[in-house]
């Protein structure tokens, strides 16, 4: 999950740092206000910045509905695909900040309507996407998406209407930031629901989005909680991936095998982020065969030069093009 706090220089970067590491994607949450109040960069230019400069690496938008148009961001998102070659992945979920809706003079309506809302965003959306006339009789809107059916689709599920929702429309399920046991019974919620509902069980995907402080030492890990102000509110032993490598080994094993297939990482803003990715990305890539209860598990790895004094700057080269280069 990239940080909107961050410059675009830095979140170049960062994103640069995440494909070479080998991560699977880059996500951006939706949102122009911030409850905190503090400056943020507008999503879909965040996006663009992580998906520009890089080549391999997916990146995503979790876009609220109601907040945009859905028929301009299937437009935009269909000519970012194209550009992209087929990296672009779409997320929706309904609104849910009420002093941001109002700012711009949206509603915010109950949470039925905006689950109603949600569903009409996201069909909307996969229509342009993929070349299909509109209800209004627009032929086409954008350019169409590369990737057959458009990009993947994920919607909440934070309870049963969400859930139905997903399994209705969506390829994939984002789940909220609860402790475990709880996303085992989403999981649950959601097979049982694709069963009743004539779906594959196996063709609708589990993510979860989780804060992650992975630490050779169980008091690195609180450190980089500590110092990260937004961080440091979330309740990270209970729900996230909190410790050292070993033990957040054990907490991926976990999740895997209760199918959930990705963890999105809310990880610390710190200033050694290299080496915030470097653990991340030792902590688990595979597949669930491969992450076995008791087998091997990854070697921490060593500290980046200068680990333990003063910051230093980042050893990534990449800078923002001047205009015109």
């Amino acid at each position: 999950m990239l940080d909107r706090r961050n410059d675009p220089t830095r979140i170049l970067r960062i994103s640069q740092m995440a494909e070479r590491a080998g991560l699977d994607s880059l996500w951006v949450t939706d949102g122009i206000i911030a409850p905190d109040g503090a400056a943020r960069l507008e999503p879909w230019t965040a996006l663009s910045i992580a998906a520009m400069y890089t080549k391999t690496i997916r990146v995503g938008l979790m876009a609220s509905a109601g907040l945009r148009d859905a028929a301009v961001l299937g437009a935009m998102a269909g000519s970012l695909d194209a550009v992209l070659g087929g990296r672009l992945e779409l997320g929706v979920v309904p609104p849910w900040y009420a002093p941001e809706m109002a700012s711009f003079g949206l509603e915010f309506p109950e949470a039925t309507a905006r689950i109603a809302e949600t569903r009409r965003f996201v069909a909307v959306v996969r229509d342009v996407v993929t070349g299909r006339p509109l209800e209004s009789g627009a032929s086409s809107i954008g350019v169409v998406s590369p990737q057959p059916g458009g990009p993947p689709i994920t919607m909440e599920g934070r309870g049963e209407r969400q859930m139905q929702a997903a399994v209705d429309l969506a390829d994939c399920v984002l789940l909220p930031t609860r402790p475990l046991a709880e996303l085992a019974d989403l999981v649950a919620m959601g097979r049982a629901m694709c069963a009743d509902a004539g779906r594959e069980p196996d063709s609708l995907s589990y993510a979860a989005q989780l804060p992650v402080s992975v630490g050779r030492t169980q008091a690195e890990s609180d450190v980089r909680v500590e110092i990260d102000d937004l961080m440091a509110q979330m309740n990270t032993r209970a729900t996230g991936l909190h410790g050292t490598l070993e033990q957040c080994q054990d907490l991926i094993v976990e999740l895997a095998h209760m199918g959930i297939a990705d963890v999105r990482c809310i990880v610390p803003n710190v200033a050694d982020i290299d080496d915030v990715i470097a653990q991340l990305s030792a902590t688990a890539v595979g597949s669930k065969e491969m992450l076995r209860p008791g087998v091997a598990r990854s070697v921490a790895p060593a500290p980046p030069p200068g680990w333990g004094g003063p910051a230093k700057p980042g050893t990534e080269s990449a800078q923002v093009p001047e205009a015109g280069s």
